[in-house]
């Protein structure tokens, strides 16, 4: 019964349907909703991280450790200048 629900009747982005979804022992709201924060966390997490700007010092939500060491940043050169 689960895997016809999961072809016929689920959304793309909706977690699956169990088998304890049809036995009453599951709470799918619940995971519809959790998936959903999930989601919406790593959406506004790659926007933060798509802020940063190569050399830019860290702020409160792009932790240091997301823009690397310097010695990893590209160097500017006359052919090649940093946006």
């Amino acid at each position: 019964m689960a895997l016809q629900a999961n072809i016929h009747c689920r959304k793309k982005d909706d977690p699956a349907f169990t088998a304890e979804d049809f036995l009453g022992r599951a709470d799918r709201e619940k995971r519809v909703a959790e998936s959903l924060k999930s989601r919406t966390a790593a959406m506004a997490a790659t926007m933060a991280l798509r802020k940063i700007k190569p050399g830019a010092p860290p702020t409160e939500d792009v932790p240091a450790w997301a823009i690397g060491p310097k010695e990893c940043l590209p160097t500017p050169t006359p052919s090649h200048p940093l946006p």
